[in-house]
């Protein structure tokens, strides 16, 4: 046998030992559909969970906005992580390191976020009482009758 007749005989025993679709293969196709989901549904979900969790005239905020903006806020970290774990598995190590630094990027500003949040809300155990609104209001012109001047 000569040489040529030899690499073909090693290539068709490699394709008889590795079947035609690997699943790592398609990592790359889906981490792009991963991705496509992330760039779309959670900018989509946020935007539709802000607008529904407004309070328009009084009226009372829908329930459901705070769930979109809950979905979004999960979607927004789990997209990526998942991103970065089919990354590994499919053998990619560039697509993984890429989205593993935007997942953690992602949970360290949410942290630093929450933390800085913590001392501006307000303490409602110490809200002072107001009472009933029927207090004294000075107007101008005519007589003040407001007790002490």
């Amino acid at each position: 046998m000569d040489e040529r007749s030899l690499n073909s005989v090693d290539a068709q025993a490699l394709a008889e030992q590795r079947p035609d679709t690997d699943a790592r293969d398609n990592a790359g196709g889906w981490v792009g559909l991963i991705t496509l989901l992330w760039i779309t549904v959670v900018p989509v979900l946020g935007i539709m969970g802000f607008f529904r969790s407004l309070n328009f005239g009084g009226t009372e905020p829908r329930a459901d906005g705070q769930w979109m903006l809950n979905s979004a806020v999960v979607l927004l970290v789990a997209l990526p992580a998942l991103a970065t774990g089919v990354a590994l598995w499919g053998n990619k190590p560039v697509l993984a390191a890429f989205y593993g630094v935007i997942t953690a990027a992602i949970v360290v500003l949410g942290l630093v976020s929450a933390m800085a949040n913590q001392g501006n809300r307000a303490d409602q155990g110490n809200a002072p009482d107001r009472g009933n609104s029927r207090g004294c209001v000075t107007m101008s012109g005519g007589t003040n009758t407001c007790p002490g001047g």
